[in-house]
C-alpha cells in the first residue's frame, strides 16, 4: 500500500514541505512518483519517516538522525540503541535545565503577582 505526500504528512503530524526537505537532503525518499509527479510512500518508507519524526521529537539533530536511520535500516540495533540512549540522555539533561529555568521564572512571576495584588489601585 502507498499513500500520497499530503496523507503521509498528515499521518506523521508534519508538513508536506518537511517530507520534501527530507527528500532534498537524502534523508528519506518517496517509494515512487506517479505519472502526475505526486510522491508516494509505502509502509517501509513510512516506517523510516516515523523513526525520523520520533527522533527529531527527541531533539536529535538531523545529521545524527541520518546515522541512526541508516543503522535502523541495516537492523544494526547495537549502534542504534547506544546512539539513541546518548541522544535521549542529552535531551533529558536539556529538559531538566529547562524545567529549572521555568521554575525560576515561575518564582519570579509569583513574587511579582504578590506585589501587584497588595499594591494600591
Amino acid at each position: 500500500m502507498s499513500i500520497r505526500i499530503g496523507d503521509a504528512a498528515a499521518e506523521l503530524g508534519i508538513a508536506s514541505s518537511a517530507l520534501r526537505y527530507y527528500e532534498e537532503i537524502d534523508l528519506a525518499a518517496p517509494t515512487a512518483r506517479g505519472t502526475n509527479g505526486y510522491r508516494a510512500y509505502d509502509d517501509a518508507a513510512m516506517a523510516r519517516l516515523r523513526f525520523i519524526v520520533n527522533a527529531k521529537g527527541l531533539g536529535i539533530p538531523l545529521d545524527e538522525i541520518r546515522l541512526l536511520a541508516d543503522a535502523y535500516a541495516r537492523e544494526d540495533c547495537a549502534d542504534v540503541t547506544h546512539s539513541v540512549a546518548e541522544a535521549v540522555a542529552r535531551q533529558l539533561a536539556a529538559t531538566r535545565r529547562r524545567i529549572e529555568q521555568l521554575e525560576a521564572l515561575a518564582s519570579e512571576l509569583e513574587a511579582a503577582l504578590r506585589k501587584l495584588v497588595v499594591a494600591p489601585a
